[in-house]
């Protein structure tokens, strides 16, 4: 998090060098690097989420112009990758609709879901589960879905001192997202002209020598009971944190995947060690796990209390489609192979 486009660029290069260095000359018809987020429409549909990700794309010649598929060439680019980048994450994703479907729409042959409230749980849970897998034998590249340490502003609001001012939770984040990043998402403003007919957005948000630190943030005033202004310093206060740079939600609960790949093992031989395991795995305060039908290559998680006031609930489920198809890690480097 936070590296240069520049030093992104030259680990994908060396990458690259090492893709070409470990295939043959008629195995790869071109190779696609997108470094950092593109500007534009294109860029709602980029896996990149900053200056420090990369998506590497390596198109494959036709399967009866090459003597291996592409599960067949990762795995000898595998061992020339893993250590070489300290720092990064990278992951692989077969491409091909037959694969996809096949994997009944999971992102890998292996996927582990996780679903609980608590960030700090979560991923110190989500961590577990990876070295769980890396324990399994024929499991590789195990890959957690939720991207940390992202940098931001925590506002911790006293509940108690903002209830006699007449403020909710609400009415601060409000406050506090406006000043920061205009009124567009929340309450847009529009103008029509009347000469015209055009309308018009306008954007109403602190000038940027007024929301350069986090005294700035402090300084900020909320509308009370009475229309009385209230700093936000007097009934909240301000820390700098990270946290993550995307959440997942599914079933209206917070998500992270956990995926792998099976490597010279069947699915299921790997299947009946993994369940074991991840019974046993001590999950955070009231929580609860569950297995799929073994016939069956999808799961719905346990039913399982959530509540932010009290101690977090987590939930497991997971699946093993029966054709490998899709690895992902949208950190640092990501290669994408294309063709079976």
């Amino acid at each position: 998090m936070g590296t240069r486009v520049e030093e992104t660029e030259r680990i994908i290069k060396r990458m690259e060098d090492i893709i070409r260095s470990s295939t043959k000359p008629d195995e790869i018809k071109t190779i696609v690097a997108t470094i950092g987020v593109p500007g534009g429409r294109s860029g709602l549909f980029s896996r990149n989420t900053g200056p420090h990700t990369a998506t590497l794309q390596v198109y494959l010649s036709d399967p009866d112009q090459r003597t291996r598929n592409d599960k067949q060439i990762f795995d000898s680019i595998r061992p020339k990758i893993g250590g070489q980048f300290p720092g990064t994450t990278y992951g692989v994703q077969f491409g091909g609709i037959v694969s996809r479907v096949l994997n009944s729409g999971s992102d890998a042959p292996i996927q582990i879901e996780q679903l609980g409230y608590d960030l700090r749980d979560a991923r110190e849970l989500s961590r577990q589960v990876a070295r769980t897998l890396q324990e399994v034998p024929g499991v590789s590249d195990p890959f957690i879905s939720r991207e940390e340490n992202y940098p931001q502003y925590d506002i911790l609001v006293d509940r108690e001192k903002a209830a006699m001012a007449g403020l909710s939770q609400r009415d601060i984040a409000q406050a506090a997202l406006i000043s920061l990043a205009s009124n567009v998402s929340l309450n847009p403003s529009i103008f029509t002209d009347p000469r015209t007919g055009n309308q018009y957005n306008v954007v109403v948000q602190l000038d940027e020598p007024y929301r350069s630190s986090s005294e700035d943030l402090s300084r900020l005033f909320v509308i009370g009971d009475g229309g009385r202004p209230i700093s936000l310093g007097s009934v909240a206060e301000v820390r700098q944190g990270v946290g993550p740079v995307m959440i997942e939600r599914k079933y209206q609960q917070r998500l992270i995947k956990v995926t792998a790949q099976p490597s010279g093992r069947d699915l299921g031989a790997i299947a009946l060690d993994l369940e074991d395991k991840l019974k046993a795995l001590p999950l955070p305060r009231a929580s609860a796990s569950s297995s799929p039908d073994r016939s069956s290559s999808s799961a719905r998680p346990s039913e399982v209390s959530s509540s932010p006031r009290s101690s977090p609930s987590f939930s497991f489920t997971w699946s093993w489609p029966r054709s490998s198809a899709l690895f992902s890690i949208p950190s640092s480097s990501c290669s994408r192979f294309r063709s079976g």
